[in-house]
């Protein structure tokens, strides 16, 4: 599902991509002017090609995703060392269960990363504090499936 956010994050990347390619290419033809129009041009290829596997990329991660919607998921299908986790599990308890995790900035998500690659993210209710409680999990198997920005 694409939603408002997602597709105001793709236009500011883009638009950011923009903004870099051209302060590359003015930077670049400060020393040689011939090559503005051609940086630029290349630069901004470069940032549409990446936009876009990026873009093939976390439309693929929503297909292979094993819960297509994280507050739909069931302990029984996440490996064995997440299974004890519950609606009612803290930050807190994951935190001394599992170890470390890596936040995802700004989201209320924490990811822990598998040994295949995969990953989990799980979605704690607002305000995220170590008292907050399991919103929802997702569970990507393998590392082509991890989606870039998550949401």
């Amino acid at each position: 599902m694409i939603t408002f956010e997602h597709v105001q994050r793709h236009i500011a990347v883009f638009v950011a991509g923009i903004v870099g390619s051209f302060f590359l290419a003015v930077v670049v033809g400060k020393f040689w002017p011939p090559a503005t129009r051609v940086v630029f041009c290349v630069s901004l290829l470069f940032w549409v090609i990446a936009m876009t596997n990026l873009a093939i990329r976390e439309h693929r991660s929503r297909d292979t995703a094993v819960f297509s919607d994280p507050k739909e998921w069931s302990a029984d299908e996440l490996p064995h060392e997440f299974q004890f986790i519950t609606r009612n599990t803290t930050l807190e308890t994951l935190t001394s269960e599992l170890g470390p995790h890596s936040p995802v900035a700004d989201t209320g998500i924490i990811r822990y990363d598998l040994p295949s690659g995969g990953a989990i993210f799980i979605y704690f209710d607002p305000p995220s504090t170590f008292d907050s409680k399991v919103r929802g999990v997702q569970f990507y198997r393998d590392e082509d499936s991890v989606p870039i920005f998550p949401t």
